[in-house]
């Protein structure tokens, strides 16, 4: 049994993941964990829905308290959304 060519799972996974078109899907739902991450749990559970277009995070919240008070740390929380993707996905974020 030879093993010359020999590969990675994750180089596997991640390339039948590219050419089965379902990259976009993972990268879409990585993003969303990140946001709830950087945000925080209590703060996420007011989270209703996510939507990734184009680099723009859209996310509907159910509490105008946690939105507003959100607000002032976009940026931040931006850079934290990247910082754990290690990738520049997310150009802004659109809190409703």
């Amino acid at each position: 049994m030879d093993r010359n060519n020999t590969h990675m799972l994750s180089e596997i996974l991640n390339q039948i993941a590219k050419e089965e078109k379902f990259h976009s899907g993972l990268q879409r739902q990585k993003v969303f964990n990140a946001f709830d991450l950087v945000i925080g749990k209590s703060a996420a559970s007011y989270v209703i829905s996510h939507e990734l277009k184009r680099g723009v995070l859209y996310c509907t919240m159910g509490s105008s308290v946690v939105r507003s008070e959100l607000y002032p740390s976009l940026e931040r929380i931006r850079k934290g959304v990247n910082s754990a993707l290690q990738d520049e996905i997310v150009k802004k974020i659109v809190l409703r």
